[in-house]
Protein backbone atom coordinates (compact mmCIF):
# COMPACT_ATOMS: atom_id res chain seq x y z
CA UNK A 1 0.00 0.00 0.00
CA UNK A 2 2.53 2.22 0.80
CA UNK A 3 3.99 1.79 -2.23
CA UNK A 4 1.35 1.72 -4.16
CA UNK A 5 0.96 5.48 -2.62
CA UNK A 6 3.91 6.90 -2.91
CA UNK A 7 3.84 5.88 -6.50
CA UNK A 8 1.10 7.94 -7.42
CA UNK A 9 2.26 10.93 -5.68
CA UNK A 10 5.18 10.37 -8.01
CA UNK A 11 2.49 10.46 -11.18
CA UNK A 12 0.58 13.19 -9.69
CA UNK A 13 4.34 15.70 -9.43
CA UNK A 14 5.54 14.34 -12.47
CA UNK A 15 2.27 15.37 -14.26
CA UNK A 16 2.07 18.28 -12.99
CA UNK A 17 5.76 19.41 -13.62
CA UNK A 18 4.78 18.27 -17.17
CA UNK A 19 1.70 20.14 -18.01
CA UNK A 20 3.12 23.25 -16.35
CA UNK A 21 2.11 26.20 -19.22
CA UNK A 22 5.00 27.74 -21.57
CA UNK A 23 6.91 31.11 -20.66
CA UNK A 24 4.76 34.06 -22.69
CA UNK A 25 6.90 35.81 -24.96
CA UNK A 26 8.03 39.19 -23.43
CA UNK A 27 5.76 41.89 -23.77
CA UNK A 28 8.69 44.95 -24.12
CA UNK A 29 8.78 44.26 -27.90
CA UNK A 30 9.67 46.04 -30.90
CA UNK A 31 8.41 46.78 -34.26
CA UNK A 32 9.30 44.54 -37.26
CA UNK A 33 11.08 44.70 -40.03
CA UNK A 34 9.83 43.95 -43.77
CA UNK A 35 9.65 40.27 -44.33
CA UNK A 36 12.53 39.47 -46.98
CA UNK A 37 14.18 37.19 -49.21
CA UNK A 38 17.51 37.48 -49.93
CA UNK A 39 20.28 35.00 -51.28
CA UNK A 40 23.45 35.59 -49.44
CA UNK A 41 26.39 33.60 -47.71
CA UNK A 42 26.79 32.78 -44.14
CA UNK A 43 30.32 31.49 -43.44
CA UNK A 44 30.79 32.59 -39.71
CA UNK A 45 28.80 29.95 -37.64
CA UNK A 46 27.31 32.84 -35.56
CA UNK A 47 23.78 31.27 -35.38
CA UNK A 48 20.98 30.18 -32.89
CA UNK A 49 19.07 27.08 -33.64
CA UNK A 50 15.28 28.13 -33.98
CA UNK A 51 14.06 25.23 -35.75
CA UNK A 52 16.57 22.62 -37.03
CA UNK A 53 16.27 19.60 -39.67
CA UNK A 54 16.88 16.22 -38.38
CA UNK A 55 20.19 13.91 -39.06
CA UNK A 56 20.89 13.07 -42.00
CA UNK A 57 18.10 15.14 -43.61
CA UNK A 58 20.55 17.73 -44.92
CA UNK A 59 20.55 17.88 -49.00
CA UNK A 60 23.87 19.60 -49.56
CA UNK A 61 26.92 17.95 -48.27
CA UNK A 62 29.30 20.77 -47.14
CA UNK A 63 32.21 18.65 -46.14
CA UNK A 64 32.82 19.74 -42.47
CA UNK A 65 33.05 16.76 -40.77
CA UNK A 66 32.43 16.98 -36.83
CA UNK A 67 31.27 15.05 -33.55
CA UNK A 68 29.81 17.32 -31.38
CA UNK A 69 28.21 14.63 -29.46
CA UNK A 70 28.36 16.80 -26.00
CA UNK A 71 26.68 19.93 -27.49
CA UNK A 72 25.20 19.25 -30.64
CA UNK A 73 23.16 22.85 -30.69
CA UNK A 74 26.51 24.13 -32.30
CA UNK A 75 27.77 21.03 -34.40
CA UNK A 76 28.14 22.91 -37.83
CA UNK A 77 28.14 20.03 -39.82
CA UNK A 78 24.80 19.82 -41.50
CA UNK A 79 24.68 23.34 -41.66
CA UNK A 80 24.63 24.93 -45.41
CA UNK A 81 27.33 27.72 -45.88
CA UNK A 82 24.42 29.55 -48.48
CA UNK A 83 20.35 30.85 -48.00
CA UNK A 84 18.01 33.40 -47.67
CA UNK A 85 18.05 36.19 -45.46
CA UNK A 86 14.32 36.27 -43.86
CA UNK A 87 14.57 39.87 -42.42
CA UNK A 88 14.41 40.54 -38.82
CA UNK A 89 17.45 38.55 -37.93
CA UNK A 90 16.53 35.46 -39.27
CA UNK A 91 18.28 33.34 -41.79
CA UNK A 92 17.29 29.88 -43.13
CA UNK A 93 20.10 27.85 -44.74
CA UNK A 94 19.48 25.78 -47.97
CA UNK A 95 19.27 23.01 -46.05
CA UNK A 96 16.60 24.25 -44.36
CA UNK A 97 17.88 25.13 -40.71
CA UNK A 98 16.46 28.33 -39.11
CA UNK A 99 18.41 30.22 -37.13
CA UNK A 100 18.75 33.77 -35.71
CA UNK A 101 21.79 35.04 -37.10
CA UNK A 102 23.80 37.69 -34.67
CA UNK A 103 25.72 39.20 -36.98
CA UNK A 104 22.51 40.63 -38.79
CA UNK A 105 20.76 40.44 -35.58
CA UNK A 106 22.85 43.20 -34.03
CA UNK A 107 24.30 44.58 -37.28
CA UNK A 108 27.84 43.69 -36.50
CA UNK A 109 30.26 45.10 -38.69
CA UNK A 110 32.42 42.51 -40.67
CA UNK A 111 35.94 43.10 -38.27
CA UNK A 112 35.71 41.65 -34.95
CA UNK A 113 37.00 39.33 -32.25
CA UNK A 114 34.42 37.41 -30.48
CA UNK A 115 34.70 34.74 -27.76
CA UNK A 116 31.66 32.08 -27.57
CA UNK A 117 31.45 30.16 -24.48
CA UNK A 118 29.08 27.17 -24.59
CA UNK A 119 27.36 25.44 -21.42
CA UNK A 120 27.35 21.63 -21.50
CA UNK A 121 29.00 18.50 -20.22
CA UNK A 122 32.14 19.66 -21.68
CA UNK A 123 31.85 23.22 -21.61
CA UNK A 124 33.30 24.97 -25.08
CA UNK A 125 35.43 28.05 -25.76
CA UNK A 126 35.00 29.05 -29.96
CA UNK A 127 36.88 31.89 -31.08
CA UNK A 128 35.79 33.62 -34.26
CA UNK A 129 37.96 36.42 -35.69
CA UNK A 130 37.61 38.28 -39.28
CA UNK A 131 40.32 40.65 -39.94
CA UNK A 132 40.43 42.11 -43.50
CA UNK A 133 39.54 39.31 -46.45
CA UNK A 134 40.55 36.74 -43.39
CA UNK A 135 38.22 34.61 -40.85
CA UNK A 136 38.48 32.08 -38.63
CA UNK A 137 36.87 29.90 -36.49
CA UNK A 138 38.94 28.11 -33.82
CA UNK A 139 38.66 26.64 -30.54
CA UNK A 140 35.62 23.61 -29.30
CA UNK A 141 38.35 20.56 -29.05
CA UNK A 142 39.33 18.63 -31.52
CA UNK A 143 35.59 17.62 -32.54
CA UNK A 144 34.60 20.83 -33.67
CA UNK A 145 36.89 21.46 -37.14
CA UNK A 146 38.75 24.47 -37.55
CA UNK A 147 37.14 26.86 -40.05
CA UNK A 148 39.07 29.74 -42.57
CA UNK A 149 37.58 31.79 -44.81
CA UNK A 150 38.50 34.61 -47.30
CA UNK A 151 36.85 37.29 -48.62
CA UNK A 152 37.98 38.21 -52.46
CA UNK A 153 35.48 40.56 -54.48
CA UNK A 154 32.61 38.23 -55.46
CA UNK A 155 33.89 35.29 -53.79
CA UNK A 156 34.37 33.44 -50.98
CA UNK A 157 37.06 30.55 -50.36
CA UNK A 158 36.81 27.99 -47.53
CA UNK A 159 39.20 25.86 -45.81
CA UNK A 160 38.98 23.29 -43.16
CA UNK A 161 40.37 19.87 -42.50
CA UNK A 162 39.49 16.63 -44.06
CA UNK A 163 37.93 18.66 -46.66
CA UNK A 164 37.71 16.35 -50.09
CA UNK A 165 37.59 19.38 -51.95
CA UNK A 166 38.43 23.35 -51.29
CA UNK A 167 34.84 24.83 -51.79
CA UNK A 168 33.82 28.62 -52.56
CA UNK A 169 31.03 30.72 -52.78
CA UNK A 170 30.35 32.82 -55.62
CA UNK A 171 28.27 36.09 -55.54
CA UNK A 172 26.68 37.20 -58.66
CA UNK A 173 22.39 37.96 -58.68
CA UNK A 174 22.65 35.57 -55.70
CA UNK A 175 24.75 33.18 -54.41
CA UNK A 176 26.70 29.51 -55.63
CA UNK A 177 27.99 27.26 -53.86
CA UNK A 178 30.38 25.21 -55.59
CA UNK A 179 32.53 21.92 -53.89
CA UNK A 180 34.37 21.51 -57.12
CA UNK A 181 32.99 18.25 -57.47
CA UNK A 182 33.63 16.63 -60.74
CA UNK A 183 30.75 17.00 -62.95
CA UNK A 184 29.46 20.06 -60.73
CA UNK A 185 28.88 17.64 -58.02
CA UNK A 186 27.97 19.41 -54.76
CA UNK A 187 26.86 22.82 -56.24
CA UNK A 188 23.81 24.75 -55.26
CA UNK A 189 22.91 28.06 -56.74
CA UNK A 190 20.49 30.40 -55.01
CA UNK A 191 19.36 32.90 -57.77
CA UNK A 192 18.01 36.24 -56.74
CA UNK A 193 15.39 36.66 -59.33
CA UNK A 194 14.13 40.02 -58.33
CA UNK A 195 13.45 42.00 -54.80
CA UNK A 196 12.45 39.59 -52.07
CA UNK A 197 12.41 36.61 -54.92
CA UNK A 198 14.76 33.55 -54.66
CA UNK A 199 14.54 30.71 -56.82
CA UNK A 200 16.49 27.42 -56.58
CA UNK A 201 16.59 25.03 -59.80
CA UNK A 202 15.88 21.45 -59.11
CA UNK A 203 16.07 18.62 -60.78
CA UNK A 204 12.05 18.74 -61.23
CA UNK A 205 11.39 22.66 -61.78
CA UNK A 206 12.58 24.22 -58.75
CA UNK A 207 11.56 25.92 -55.52
CA UNK A 208 10.76 29.73 -54.24
CA UNK A 209 11.76 31.82 -51.46
CA UNK A 210 9.43 34.94 -51.80
CA UNK A 211 7.78 37.52 -49.94
CA UNK A 212 4.28 37.12 -50.93
CA UNK A 213 2.57 40.02 -49.42
CA UNK A 214 3.93 42.36 -46.55
CA UNK A 215 2.32 39.96 -43.98
CA UNK A 216 3.18 36.71 -45.47
CA UNK A 217 6.35 35.09 -47.00
CA UNK A 218 7.07 31.48 -48.15
CA UNK A 219 10.40 29.65 -47.72
CA UNK A 220 10.06 27.38 -49.97
CA UNK A 221 8.81 23.72 -48.89
CA UNK A 222 10.21 24.54 -45.52
CA UNK A 223 8.62 27.20 -43.90
CA UNK A 224 5.50 29.93 -43.97
CA UNK A 225 6.08 33.26 -42.04
CA UNK A 226 2.93 35.48 -40.94
CA UNK A 227 3.86 38.78 -39.74
CA UNK A 228 0.70 40.03 -37.02
CA UNK A 229 1.54 43.06 -35.41
CA UNK A 230 4.93 42.43 -33.50
CA UNK A 231 5.10 38.47 -33.60
CA UNK A 232 6.23 36.53 -36.61
CA UNK A 233 4.40 32.97 -36.67
CA UNK A 234 6.27 30.30 -38.42
CA UNK A 235 4.91 27.39 -39.42
CA UNK A 236 5.72 24.27 -41.36
CA UNK A 237 3.68 24.14 -44.49
CA UNK A 238 0.55 21.49 -43.93
CA UNK A 239 0.71 20.91 -40.46
CA UNK A 240 -2.36 20.57 -38.68
CA UNK A 241 -3.94 23.62 -37.37
CA UNK A 242 -3.95 22.76 -33.87
CA UNK A 243 -0.25 22.41 -34.27
CA UNK A 244 1.92 24.94 -32.32
CA UNK A 245 3.53 27.29 -34.46
CA UNK A 246 6.86 28.83 -33.46
CA UNK A 247 6.36 32.38 -32.45
CA UNK A 248 9.70 35.00 -32.72
CA UNK A 249 9.59 38.78 -31.68
CA UNK A 250 12.26 41.44 -31.88
CA UNK A 251 13.45 43.18 -28.05
CA UNK A 252 15.07 46.42 -27.53
CA UNK A 253 18.07 44.49 -26.74
CA UNK A 254 17.86 41.51 -28.91
CA UNK A 255 14.92 38.83 -29.68
CA UNK A 256 13.09 36.04 -28.18
CA UNK A 257 11.09 33.28 -29.80
CA UNK A 258 9.25 30.50 -28.25
CA UNK A 259 10.35 27.32 -30.19
CA UNK A 260 7.37 24.44 -31.43
CA UNK A 261 7.33 22.45 -27.80
CA UNK A 262 6.17 25.83 -26.22
CA UNK A 263 10.40 26.70 -24.47
CA UNK A 264 11.17 30.21 -24.17
CA UNK A 265 14.28 31.65 -25.97
CA UNK A 266 15.87 34.93 -25.14
CA UNK A 267 18.83 36.46 -26.96
CA UNK A 268 20.15 39.81 -25.23
CA UNK A 269 22.98 41.93 -25.61
CA UNK A 270 24.37 44.05 -22.56
CA UNK A 271 27.17 46.21 -23.38
CA UNK A 272 29.89 43.50 -25.39
CA UNK A 273 28.20 40.19 -24.20
CA UNK A 274 25.34 38.11 -25.98
CA UNK A 275 23.66 36.03 -23.54
CA UNK A 276 21.35 33.28 -24.85
CA UNK A 277 19.04 31.78 -22.27
CA UNK A 278 16.42 28.82 -22.49
CA UNK A 279 13.80 28.88 -20.20
CA UNK A 280 15.61 31.43 -18.11
CA UNK A 281 18.70 29.06 -18.22
CA UNK A 282 21.85 30.56 -19.50
CA UNK A 283 23.09 28.07 -22.98
CA UNK A 284 25.61 30.08 -24.42
CA UNK A 285 27.30 33.61 -24.34
CA UNK A 286 29.33 35.50 -26.70
CA UNK A 287 31.68 38.12 -25.34
CA UNK A 288 32.74 40.67 -28.53
CA UNK A 289 36.24 41.29 -27.19
CA UNK A 290 37.04 43.83 -30.11
CA UNK A 291 35.45 44.86 -33.24
CA UNK A 292 31.73 44.33 -33.77
CA UNK A 293 30.70 47.64 -33.65
CA UNK A 294 27.12 48.35 -34.94
CA UNK A 295 26.10 49.56 -38.09
CA UNK A 296 23.19 50.90 -39.59
CA UNK A 297 21.76 49.00 -42.03
CA UNK A 298 21.41 49.73 -45.50
CA UNK A 299 17.87 50.52 -46.58
CA UNK A 300 15.57 47.51 -47.91
CA UNK A 301 12.92 48.51 -50.02
CA UNK A 302 9.54 47.38 -48.66
CA UNK A 303 7.38 44.43 -50.60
Amino acid sequence: MKISFLASLFLFLLWGCSSQPPLPLPTARTPLGPLQAQAVPEVYGLRIDVDRIPPGQDQLANDLKSAVSTAPSIDPSQYSWVGVNMGNGLFLDSNGNLAVNLVSLYHLADQFRILEKVSALVPYEVRFERSGRDFQRAGGGASLPDVKAVFNDGEIDLNFPDASTQPSIFLDHGVTYDGHGLMNAGQLRLKQEKENFVTVPALLGSFNYYVKRSDRADYGARFIVEKKGDILFIKHPGMLSNSAPIQYELTSDGCAFLDRNGRLHTIVKAGNKITYSVNGNVERTFEIVSGGTEVTPAPTAKP
